[in-house]
């Protein structure tokens, strides 16, 4: 494996961390190098964020701070083989090889033709779902979107913020979009990632309460009716868990999606749950228990 750099968060934090020293420090040059997180992290191949992060070490070494880009090693990006692909608009390669070899036009009755597209071609079933695979680097993207949305809430709503700041136990990816990171068939209509809390004795958490966000990049294309959007919705969604024998994340929510006491639970039990925090359970799969693919 190879290291590459933080994952987004940790990256984020440590340039806060970075940029704190700056205001206090004469340090040359007079601000860190930027993170390359969200969009950066969606449009930069493994070379270019391991390029970056050796220069964000590099000025937090030449400005007496190193302590700051100490990184544990789970908070790490790694990989097997690093991309050094140019980054094209949607996210993946600018070329791949396939736009280069010349095809054969395939036979006339495998061509629909205008009037049939919606039956014999299916595309009204699928015109709106995008079938780009969902990578790590889309995780990190909702992962901080999620966060964010967090971190709105309980400042806009304090009395909510008490209650729940630290009662957060897993963030996951949930429904379509998780079954179709697990088996790359399913299709994306939008993205549904919930957050899920130890239930407070005073009061649930707000259930009715969704925010819907913007991907941000434009790899999966835009959710009908969103066209303001650069890319797919995101639905953030919250829900608190009455306290169970357990203490684990994923054995908290399997045993709250196998009870299925609310419409929540059995509507997501329909499809798959993917955790996405806590960091070390990163990509577990937790519904399906057993993953079929």
């Amino acid at each position: 494996m190879t290291r590459i750099c933080p994952n987004p968060m940790p990256w984020h934090d440590i340039f806060e961390g970075l940029t704190r020293h700056a205001r206090t420090h004469l340090c040359i040059p007079p601000s860190p190098p930027k993170p390359l997180i969200l969009a950066g992290w969606a449009y930069s191949n493994d070379v270019e964020k391991e390029q970056r992060w050796k220069e964000t070490v590099d000025w937090a070494i030449n400005n007496g701070c190193p302590e700051i880009v100490a990184v544990p090693d789970e908070a790490f990006y790694d990989v097997d083989v690093p991309t050094s692909y140019v980054v094209g608009p949607l996210g993946g390669p600018m070329y791949s090889p396939s736009e280069f070899e010349e095809k054969d036009r395939p036979p006339s009755n495998q061509i629909c033709d205008d009037q049939s597209l919606d039956t014999a071609c299916g595309v009204r079933d699928t015109m709106n779902r995008s079938y780009e695979l969902i990578t790590k680097s889309d995780l990190h993207i909702l992962v901080e979107l999620a966060r964010n949305d967090r971190e709105d809430l309980f400042r806009r709503k304090p009395a909510i913020g008490r209650l729940y700041s630290d009662r957060l136990f897993a963030v996951a990816l949930c429904q379509g979009g998780a079954l179709h990171y697990l088996n790359g068939k399913n299709g994306i209509k939008d993205l549904d990632v919930w957050s899920f809390f130890i239930a407070h004795s005073d009061r649930p958490f707000p259930y009715r309460r969704r925010s819907e966000v913007d991907l941000g990049i434009p790899k999966f294309g835009k959710t009908e009716g969103y066209d303001n959007f650069i890319g797919r919705k995101v639905d953030l969604i919250g829900r608190s868990i009455q306290s169970v024998e357990a203490d684990d994340p994923v054995d908290i929510l399997r045993q709250y999606l196998r009870n299925g006491h609310t419409e929540s639970a059995r509507r997501l039990a329909e499809k798959a749950v993917i955790l996405l925090e806590p960091a070390h359970l990163f990509e577990t799969v937790v519904w399906p228990e057993e993953n079929p693919c």
